[in-house]
């Protein structure tokens, strides 16, 4: 199930020094993502369904709404572990008085991400830089499908990034960099059951309206971001880790669930400028 976290809103893949104006970046990355809370909540369903299957009680339809299965769906549904390519473009932009500037376009098959940077510091020697750079990401290719079909609600994300960066420099050959992020994203759930249907549901499945498995929250994110290209003048390899803290604590069928933990992104890309 290599499915649905926002990969490409967890990387970032653009060090601190800015762009010169007009000129062009071309990457491209291979990218994963890895969630605790994925590992944690299956152990919980699992085990919820094995003392269903092999305890004192015969395993009934009722157990799929039992709590730690339905959050495994919906760990599941969320924050997937994913493999992804990523085209990113970065054009340089003026800048004022700033040392420099530049926006980038990042795209994958599940995620759109627009980002700004502005590089505010600089030294004389071009060796050293501070930048700050914020980003929206919209998801568009949605979570694992078989997983929204046995829930009957499309998920859907919207994020919203901050990051200050430092970066280091050896010119034309190599380039460190490293920065605290914070990421906020809306996590909303839209039903995919007609209002009709929901309503001809028995009595006895009326814990499985869709309506009431999920409703829109908001997911904090807090950690950092660390990396490496190297290469000469026009051609660089990139390798990237991003790791973070995630809090989320949504309302699961009328019930606060905790799905804090843990979030692992490392990345790999080809980058050229002229």
């Amino acid at each position: 199930m290599l499915s649905c976290a926002c990969t490409t809103s967890l990387t970032n893949l653009s060090d601190p020094h800015a762009l010169r104006p007009g000129h062009l970046e071309v990457t491209l990355a291979g990218q994963g993502t890895a969630n605790s809370v994925v590992l944690s909540k299956s152990w919980d369903g699992g085990a919820a369904l094995y003392q269903q299957a092999f305890g004192d009680q015969k395993l009934q339809l009722a157990a799929l709404t039992d709590p730690a299965v339905v959050d495994t769906g919906v760990a599941w549904a969320l924050f997937a572990p994913r493999i992804d390519p990523e085209l990113q473009l970065r054009c340089g932009t003026p800048s004022g008085p700033l040392p420099g500037a530049d926006i980038g376009l990042r795209i994958s098959p599940s995620v759109a991400k627009l980002d700004g940077k502005l590089q505010l510091l600089g030294s004389d020697d071009g060796r050293h830089a501070l930048a700050l750079q914020a980003g929206y990401a919209m998801q568009h290719g949605g979570p694992h499908k078989q997983v929204e079909w046995l829930t009957l609600v499309e998920f859907g994300r919207q994020d919203f990034d901050l990051m200050a960066s430092y970066g280091w420099r050896w010119p034309n050959l190599f380039e460190g960099y490293l920065g605290p992020r914070a990421l906020f994203s809306l996590v909303t759930a839209k039903r995919r059951l007609e209002a009709d249907l929901v309503d001809e549901l028995p009595a006895e499945m009326s814990q499985f309206n869709p309506a009431q498995l999920f409703r829109d929250t908001w997911l904090y994110q807090a950690g950092g971001t660390a990396g490496i290209k190297a290469g000469y003048k026009y051609v660089f390899i990139r390798l990237e880790l991003n790791a973070f803290y995630m809090w989320f604590r949504p309302i699961v069928l009328g019930q606060q669930r905790v799905f804090d933990g843990v979030v692992v992104a490392p990345s790999v890309a080809l980058s050229g400028t002229w």
